[in-house]
């Protein structure tokens, strides 16, 4: 199926264009993901994020180019989740420790009256 044929769908909203869009484009959007993210888990959710945004953005919008169109909100998912990712790990809970310790350490309102 050729994409006009595959944005028609989109526009008629029939859910065989997300199929007709997995079966031409999942592998190559799969693949920039994997560049970008290291979890299979992740890789998979990036790209049914991707058709799910794709689903809300066609019909008003109508991509001159469906392949460059799937691999840029791809790109920008998987990006979107490496950030997250990453802060994710790096905090890893420790901030509201460190709050909790501090906590001691700052006195209420209440004590600086006296």
């Amino acid at each position: 199926m050729n994409d006009e044929q595959i944005i028609l769908l989109f526009n008629l909203r029939n859910e065989q264009a997300i199929a007709e869009t997995e079966k031409k484009y999942g592998t190559i959007c799969r693949k920039n993901a994997g560049k970008i993210l290291n979890s299979q888990q992740d890789i998979e959710e990036c790209v049914n994020d991707t058709l799910m945004q794709v689903w809300n953005c066609i019909p008003p919008k109508h991509p001159p180019n469906l392949g460059a169109f799937l691999v840029t909100i791809t790109r920008n998912i998987a990006l979107d989740r490496y950030k997250y990712n990453k802060r994710h790990k790096r905090d890893n809970g420790q901030i509201n420790v460190a709050l909790d310790e501090l906590s001691d350490c700052i006195y209420a309102s209440e004590d600086m009256r006296k």
